[in-house]
């Protein structure tokens, strides 16, 4: 399977058995580097998940943030219009 098209869950997975595997020294030297080279491709692509998510995260606060702060503006401007109009 692509590494790519791994989800985050499938990729975890890969990386627990590496890790288990590793652990359990039954295996030779040279399947326990191939091991731990998979567990670490395995690894990167959660990482690379994460900081794809984590921009993702961040765009859609940005965005929350500038929708509120207008909303407050249009508030705080409404209620100050209402204070005039209240006042003439």
């Amino acid at each position: 399977m692509d590494n790519k098209s791994l989800t985050f869950e499938e990729s975890m997975e890969i990386l627990k058995d590496a890790a288990r595997r590793i652990s359990s020294k039954d295996s030779a030297i040279d399947e326990m580097a191939a091991v731990y080279k998979e567990g670490m491709e395995a690894a990167a692509r959660c990482l690379s998940i994460l900081n794809e998510v984590d921009g993702e995260l961040t765009v859609i606060s940005q965005k929350t943030e500038e929708l509120l702060e207008k909303e407050m503006e249009n508030h705080d401007s409404g209620s100050a219009e209402n204070k005039t109009e209240a006042h003439q």
